[in-house]
């Protein structure tokens, strides 16, 4: 499976421009960005590496301290360069009074900056644009905890612990990012669970998209710093994966076992146990769905059970 390409140049002169455009990308496509101030120099760089897309300004110099800028010729190389070593989408970048191009230098999109990113309405058909007709991919939303932070003074604990500075919103914010990381969701629920021996943080978990939900599961994380916890999960993983290989053969024994869960996004797909596992800061997560009637005991060694 080829890698999925994450790097996207600009070639533009006009520094607030490139600002505004390079942290729009980073912040809705999680792009690694390189800019170029000039034609030569963008040229030179389209041949040190692979693109997702490139952007080049209108009125982009031919060169540094150059009066002269670039023409539609140079558009229709830039083109050409890029269809001789791979399919890049080009994108033109113009203040608005320039006239558009013919057909035959098959840029994607004219966008006109910097007026454009200063509204969120014209952000999001950028947006929409840029995933449409350029196959990025925005960068995935960090769920979003829903819970009363006056009230639920457990939770409140357990996100404290999680901040490891006492620090509530990071504790939020690592939740959030692991749940991220597990499964497709807008919005979650966290209830503390048994808390496991090892000093691992147990929840469950119930995460939605709108009103409809997706998800049910219970949620272990350990601080991955930790030689013994990260060890305990390590073995808590093969002692899984070692009962479900002798309970396989039971289809009454294995209903009654919680299964381990594969995240959307582990920490190192192969393999050894890792797919199982996600991280956000210090703590590993692995979950396990509920079993049918969500009475699940305090956590044991499955090698020992």
């Amino acid at each position: 499976m080829e890698q999925e390409i994450r790097r996207a140049i600009i070639g533009d002169a006009d520094t607030a421009r490139v600002n505004d455009l390079q942290n729009f990308l980073k912040e809705e496509f999680a792009l690694e960005i390189e800019c170029k101030p000039s034609y030569k120099l963008l040229r030179e760089a389209l041949t040190q590496n692979e693109w997702a897309i490139v952007f080049v300004a209108a009125d982009l110099p031919f060169e540094i301290n150059g009066r002269s800028l670039i023409q539609p010729r140079h558009f229709q190389q830039l083109r050409l360069a890029l269809d001789a070593r791979q399919s890049v989408n080009l994108v033109r970048i113009r203040r608005g009074y320039e006239p558009k191009l013919s057909a035959a230098v098959a840029t994607t999109i004219d966008l006109v900056l910097p007026a454009l990113l200063a509204n969120e309405n014209i952000r999001a058909l950028l947006t929409h644009d840029l995933e449409e007709q350029c196959g990025l991919r925005r960068k995935p939303r960090r769920p979003k905890l829903s819970w009363d932070s006056a009230y639920d003074r457990d939770l409140r604990r357990q996100l404290l612990r999680l901040g490891t500075t006492g620090n509530l919103d990071k504790g939020q914010e690592i939740l959030e990012e692991v749940i991220g990381e597990l499964i497709e969701c807008e919005q979650f629920t966290a209830k503390p669970h048994i808390q496991g021996k090892s000093g691992a943080s147990v929840f469950r978990i119930v995460t939605k998209i709108g009103t409809r939900s997706t998800g049910k599961f219970l949620l272990k994380l350990v601080n991955g710093r930790d030689d013994r916890a990260r060890l305990g999960l390590k073995r808590e993983i093969q002692g899984y994966q070692a009962a479900e290989g002798l309970l396989r053969s039971s289809q009454n024994l294995i209903n009654n076992m919680a299964p381990l869960l594969k995240p959307k996004s582990p920490k190192n797909p192969q393999g050894a146990g890792n797919e199982y596992v996600v991280s956000s800061g210090q703590w590993d997560a692995i979950h396990y769905q509920f079993l049918e009637d969500e009475k699940l005991g305090e956590f044991l060694d499955l090698e020992t059970a």
